[in-house]
């Protein structure tokens, strides 16, 4: 890097001028190399909504198929943080088998409801949402309500973050669903 030095030549000036431009430049592409090789771990770029609401659907698939064939601590290990920071491994080791009648019925398993939300900061947990709703009529009178709460983690996976299991009366859906299909048209 050249030094300027104060003299009374005018062209001396020039050259400390173009001097401090070049080392700034020289700073900057540095800077801006360093900016490109350094791996980032921030979050992803948002999904479209039916990108997300796919890869959620997909992600739930899997979560069931691993908890159909008993892999309760493989599932846990597949669910968010913040879902094993509320649900104990022990915990969830112990409840899950309860469930396993309605984790083998993945093919009586159907998607009512699907909704996406992506939660910016100062959210305090910001990030990509997606609510997955499902029924399983067991009878003409009874059915099982799931809903699904995945999220998104830094590296674009979707994992479960909550899971809740409702018994209510299949007419309820029927209602619910024929709304749905009617404001799709």
């Amino acid at each position: 890097m050249e030094s300027c030095r104060m003299t009374t030549s005018p062209h001396s000036s020039v050259a400390c001028v173009a001097a401090d431009r070049r080392a700034r430049l020289t700073a900057f592409g540095a800077a801006v190399l360093l900016c490109l090789a350094t791996p980032v771990h921030a979050q992803q770029a948002p999904l479209t909504s039916t990108a997300a609401i796919s890869a959620a659907e997909k992600a739930a698939e899997s979560w069931f198929a691993v908890l159909a064939g008993a892999g309760y601590v493989a599932a846990w290990e597949m669910a968010s943080p913040p879902f094993q920071k509320r649900v104990r491994l022990e915990d969830w080791t112990i409840a899950a088998p309860s469930f396993r009648d309605q984790f083998v019925r993945a093919g009586q398993r159907k998607l009512m409801d699907a909704y996406y939300r992506l939660l910016e900061p100062p959210h305090p947990e910001p990030g990509e949402y997606v609510t997955l709703r499902y029924v399983t009529v067991l009878s003409p009178e009874r059915q099982v309500s799931e809903t699904v709460l995945l999220i998104r983690d830094p590296e674009g996976t979707f994992r479960v973050s909550d899971w809740v299991l409702e018994l209510g009366w299949a007419s309820e859906t029927k209602k619910r669903f024929r709304r749905i299909e009617s404001g799709r048209r």
